[in-house]
């Protein structure tokens, strides 16, 4: 009888030993499957920061105001050969109203720029440009200039450009940083010719205070535009 307690004396301490060691067994490998591995651990490298593009301050110049002044002009490409014989076919001209009092500057060819005299050269300013030399349709012409953007801002020359096509299809509107850092707001629109082909183009560029300003101008400018009679 006191062989048979002994034994079950024994096989109790036994058991009891082994579950003891399995639960130690099964805290150790929890410990070290939640705890931290030395020399395994990397650090976490920083991630590298995006270059912010630094916007210039704009000029402080008045902004571009509504209702404008306007004064009726023709304006006239010049052409290789003009004159030379008499089957030449005449430059072509535009007939539109500019800002009465802006300053003109011509580059020869076939585009005007007008701006205010007394003001920075990175206020506000009108450009004309007679493109029918060029021969593209008006929907031709006007993805060429916003391809004009993109190639411009895949080059480096600019950056945030942000393009937004009219409803009408004839022209569009855009937000840019320029080369030198400054936040310029354009608008363009291209009118087409007798041939239904794109003529001219009118776009005014600025700052972002002179949108309204630039939106007027632009709408008014190109409501009464027309290819000139130049005989």
């Amino acid at each position: 009888m006191k062989v048979r307690v002994l034994v079950a004396v024994l096989v109790a301490l036994l058991v009891g030993a082994g579950a003891g060691w399995a639960v130690a067994a099964a805290q150790d490998d929890e410990t070290a499957a939640s705890g931290p591995v030395q020399g395994e651990v990397a650090p976490v490298p920083a991630s590298p920061s995006l270059p912010v593009a630094q916007v210039m301050p704009d000029p402080d110049d008045d902004p571009l105001a509504t209702g404008l002044d306007l004064v009726p002009v023709t304006l006239t490409a010049t052409v290789d050969g003009e004159g030379e014989g008499e089957d030449d076919e005449p430059a072509p001209a535009l007939d539109l109203y500019v800002p009465d009092g802006w300053a003109e500057d011509f580059d020869g060819v076939a585009t005007w720029k007008y701006t205010v005299p007394a003001n920075s050269i990175n206020a506000y300013q009108l450009r004309v440009e007679i493109v029918t030399d060029q021969g593209e349709t008006v929907s031709g012409a006007l993805r060429r200039r916003t391809a004009e953007l993109g190639s411009a801002e895949a080059q480096g020359n600019m950056s945030d450009v942000r393009i937004e096509i009219d409803p009408t299809g004839d022209g569009f509107s855009a937000s840019l940083i320029d080369i030198g850092g400054y936040r310029r707001v354009s608008f363009e629109r291209f009118y087409p010719g007798p041939d239904g082909l794109a003529f001219a183009t009118v776009a005014v560029s600025g700052r972002e205070q002179d949108r309204g300003g630039m939106k007027d101008l632009i709408d008014r400018i190109t409501r009464d535009i027309r290819a000139a009679q130049n005989p």
